[in-house]
């Protein structure tokens, strides 16, 4: 009978802080899941592209795993993604057309950073390096978007 004390009350003991994790904060697979506003691409040169043309790109990330980018000029691109939330910083990998990108990212409420490198090494931090390809994407999520835009 004390036995069963012990292990009950480690096991209730266990569980109360993954309870209070998961009422305080979403996990990363579902609070990425929606529209996501481009508000700053920055590559590290000193060159950014126009604000106008900058704010008509959309990420749109599925609850499946499925990516839907649209450009500025109207195209659309789908391919998929995968977060690994274990890794230091957080990781992200985006495939489009068999191409894996890796990334790393940052998840704060409806504000979204992704640091995707453009050869094949993830970058170390959230900044922007045009020697190393590295491109910072700052987005914060859309709401209420009319579908036609």
């Amino acid at each position: 009978m004390r036995l069963l004390t012990l292990l009950l009350a480690g096991l209730f003991a266990g569980t109360l802080p993954a309870a209070d994790d998961k009422k305080d904060k979403p996990k990363d697979e579902d609070g990425i899941v929606g529209v996501w506003k481009v508000e700053k691409l920055d590559d590290g040169s000193g060159k950014e592209p126009p604000a106008e043309e900058v704010g008509k790109m959309r990420l749109t990330f599925s609850k499946d795993g499925k990516l839907v980018s649209r450009q500025s000029f109207g195209g659309e691109s789908k391919g998929e993604y995968k977060l690994d939330t274990s890794a230091k910083p957080k990781a992200i990998e985006i495939t489009e057309s068999q191409r894996p990108t890796l990334g790393i990212y940052e998840l704060d409420g409806d504000s979204l950073k992704i640091c995707v490198s453009q050869n094949k090494t993830r970058p170390p931090d959230l900044k922007p390096d045009s020697k190393a390809g590295h491109v910072l994407l700052i987005l914060k999520r859309v709401k209420d978007e009319k579908k036609d835009k």
